[in-house]
């Protein structure tokens, strides 16, 4: 066997006799090996997730515009689907509601009905400062993870009490050592909330009363609803929490979603319990 140098190679010759393994010693400009895991494109990293948001077909309210805005009433189911752009997992690290603008109600000129309810259920609060989303799964939160075969899904109940409320969502996340926030909205537009007082035609002590007598087994029931479904109760009828939190594990756990809801009205505990009693109804 011999080697000849040659400019810019290294040529290799074998000449007579029986060979065995033959080892090249020399440099190897480039080795590539197909049939690996797929390889993600540098976009699909930088913009990882995609969203998709589910409204109810007809709309909630028209407002009296010009020209008339569909607008969803308080209360009103937004389901999100997040799922991720790139064949690896993308961390979802915090996502928070952002209010654009708010202003008084405008005249009503129409009204529809059209709930849906998916999982996961979380409540926002737009009349909290900064706005506020609270899971209604004991132990379920931020952060999730999202791949191209395991995708999640956001059922949002927002609420506004008082103004007409712009909104959407930020979605920080984590994917391959990148960072990064995706907005939500509606196609581009922020959401558009009208506040439950101004087109409930029952009274909200009424529709309580008639939505806890349905629901009043749902608190004894352990489920994902009970916890929220017992501290709205409580911060409705009694207010703030009182007394020491007990050492029970369980009761433990409700006491700590009461204490979670110091500081609200009776009146805006009603109309969140009507909310997530006629979800926990439905399921």
């Amino acid at each position: 066997m011999s080697d000849e140098d040659r400019t810019g190679s290294v040529h290799n010759r074998v000449e007579g006799g029986h060979h065995h393994t033959i080892i090249q010693a020399g440099e190897i400009s480039r080795l590539e090996v197909n049939g690996g895991a797929a390889r993600d494109e540098r976009g699909d990293i930088e913009d990882p997730v995609i969203a998709t948001v589910d409204l109810p077909s007809l709309g909630g309210l028209v407002v009296d515009a010009d020209p008339p805005t569909a607008v969803m009433k308080s209360g009103e189911r937004h389901v999100i689907t997040l799922e991720a752009r790139p064949a690896r997992a993308v961390v979802l690290r915090a996502m928070r509601p952002v209010v654009v603008s708010r202003r008084l109600p405008r005249p009503l000129r129409q009204g529809y009905d059209a709930l849906q309810m998916r999982p996961r259920g979380f409540t926002v609060d737009l009349d909290a400062d900064p706005p506020r989303l609270r899971s209604t799964e004991d132990g379920v939160d931020f952060p999730f993870t999202i791949s191209a075969t395991d995708v999640e899904q956001f059922c949002l109940l927002p609420s506004a009490h008082r103004e007409e409320v712009r909104w959407q969502l930020e979605l920080d996340w984590t994917c391959a050592g990148h960072r990064g926030t995706t907005v939500i909205n509606d196609d581009g537009k922020p959401f558009e909330l009208y506040p439950q007082e101004n087109w409930h035609k029952m009274s909200l002590q009424e529709e309580f009363e008639q939505t806890h007598a349905k629901a009043a087994a749902l608190h004894s029931a352990p489920g994902r609803f009970q916890s929220v479904l017992h501290a709205l109760y409580l911060q409705a009828t009694v207010g703030d929490v009182r007394g020491e939190c007990p050492e029970d594990p369980e009761a433990k756990k409700l006491w700590q979603s009461w204490y979670e809801l110091k500081g609200r009205s009776k009146a805006s505990a009603r109309h969140d319990y009507v909310l997530w009693a006629g979800v926990a109804l439905k399921n």
